[in-house]
């Protein structure tokens, strides 16, 4: 069995590449509408390191992630480990690209795009020692021009019938990000948890620091805001690779979990993926 897994790791390692299926390109006075439907057989997923996961809309699932974590504010130490076996996707994407004049007296012009995706990928998944096999659709509309757009809403489906959903609403200008997530799964049917963030972020010699603020809740406890949190992420890469790194991320928390009495803390972790 080890085996065979190893000859499907190798496979895909080697067939990293994406066959295209179809494609048409029109033109239509100041716009171009590109549409493309092809199979993405990447094998390893390509992940931004630097930006942490609350920035980065649409993260996708490294084959191996391992994290270790400790907090002042329970002291308690934790860490996780989950490989993922990511599997061709099929993909359709339409991509509109667009170019206006900033005023009428200049010649000068903006250009601005919209982005239509549709992607459907099969994972087998490994974490706690249990294995999982399920289906991710996602549709993602991205549009950029003054300020940049996302919405992403997401689907796993499993084998044994549980289900997952995902929706997040970003938007971002230079270095200034605010995203809302939400999501449900089959156990929480009825409920929805839903967290809003404002974070600005700068990347100064291969280091990340993040400014951020979240408020979060659910649907099923009281208040609608359940909770604040305030903090400063420091986040630093090892060994001349982007994917080991550490974040020390101190923090102000404003909870019910703590009869909304303020508590501070700060969060240790270390990560690898791969």
């Amino acid at each position: 069995m080890k085996k065979f897994i190893i000859l499907i790791i190798i496979n895909f390692a080697i067939a990293a590449k994406s066959t295209t299926i179809y494609k048409e390109i029109k033109q239509k006075n100041n716009s171009i509408e590109k549409t493309l439907i092809s199979v993405k057989k990447d094998f390893i997923s390509k992940i931004n390191f630097f930006i942490p996961d609350y920035l980065n809309i649409n993260e996708e699932k490294s084959f191996v992630n391992y994290s270790a974590k400790y907090s002042t504010l329970n002291h308690k130490p934790s860490s996780s480990l989950t490989l993922h076996l990511r599997f061709p996707s099929f993909r359709i994407l339409k991509k509109t690209l667009r170019k206006t004049q900033k005023n009428k007296s200049t010649s000068s012009q903006r250009t601005s795009s919209t982005t239509f995706e549709y992607k459907i990928r099969p994972y087998v998944r490994l974490k706690k020692g249990k294995i999982k096999v399920f289906l991710s659709n996602s549709f993602k509309i991205k549009k950029t021009a003054a300020f940049n757009f996302t919405f992403l809403e997401k689907i796993n489906l499993y084998l044994d019938g549980y289900w997952e959903e995902e929706s997040e609403f970003s938007i971002n200008r230079n270095k200034n990000t605010a995203t809302l997530n939400i999501n449900t799964n089959k156990n929480e049917k009825d409920n929805l948890f839903y967290t809003l963030g404002f974070y600005h972020y700068h990347i100064f010699y291969k280091k990340l620091y993040v400014l951020g603020y979240e408020l979060s809740g659910e649907k099923d406890k009281a208040p609608f805001i359940y909770s604040h949190n305030l903090f400063i992420s420091y986040r630093h890469t090892l060994f001349h690779t982007k994917r080991i790194y550490y974040e020390i991320k101190p923090f102000i928390l404003y909870s019910k979990g703590y009869d909304f009495k303020l508590k501070e803390g700060v969060d240790f972790s270390f990560h690898y993926k791969f």
